[in-house]
């Protein structure tokens, strides 16, 4: 195509100065790149070596000797608790089946009380309720014992749990039913099992 043109001789013309360029070249297709997958690395383990200074497994209160030593004691404080459990399991359950006038020395002044869904004020309701009764056999199956926090003593309360049978009446064959149990020892050295029951909740199955 050719471009503007101008006449020398007419001098009141404007010199055109002027430059052409081609056409760019179509752009050949490039071929799209072969998909790579994208790779992922997990990190390097840390080491005690590679955490801060300032670290520690648990808090600056607690440094890693002692969080040893708190694990031995948890250790002893369950089997206690299991010891003292088992003692007063041996005892209480004795007296409700053989001298049921004696049950209200085993709870403390406020106890809080639940028997079959019934709330009772102290130990006195529940060994009235048990004289009451007809006579019945327990048999404890099983039972669990956890320490809870311990007092300003060095001394700690007791979550216990019991499940068994309980069979009314002097029938050998009398129907077993089931009962569990679940009671908050509180620490007592006035008594034989050097527990008192602050809490404690009944349910037989029928």
């Amino acid at each position: 195509m050719p471009g503007p043109s101008w006449n020398p001789k007419q001098s009141n013309q404007p010199k055109l100065r002027y430059s052409y360029v081609h056409p760019a070249a179509p752009a050949r297709a490039q071929p799209a790149p072969a998909f790579r997958p994208p790779t992922f690395s997990s990190p390097a383990p840390r080491t005690p070596a590679s955490r801060s200074p300032a670290y520690r497994p648990r808090s600056p209160a607690n440094p890693p000797e002692q969080a040893q030593n708190s694990g031995l004691e948890d250790d002893i404080l369950i089997q206690l608790a299991y010891t003292a459990a088992k003692a007063f399991v041996n005892t209480y359950y004795v007296d409700l089946h053989s001298n049921r006038g004696s049950l209200a020395k085993y709870y403390t002044p406020t106890p809080t009380l639940a028997w079959n869904g019934n709330a009772l004020a102290n130990g006195s309701d529940v060994e009235k309720l048990h004289v009451g009764m007809p006579p019945a056999t327990y048999e404890v199956q099983c039972f669990d014992a956890q320490p809870l926090l311990p007092n300003g003593r060095g001394q700690c309360s007791i979550l216990l749990a019991t499940n068994g049978y309980i069979k009314f009446g002097e029938d050998k064959d009398a129907p077993l039913r089931g009962f569990s149990e679940s009671f908050i020892l509180e620490p007592d050295n006035s008594t034989p099992v050097n527990f008192l029951i602050s809490s404690q909740s009944t349910r037989f199955v029928f």
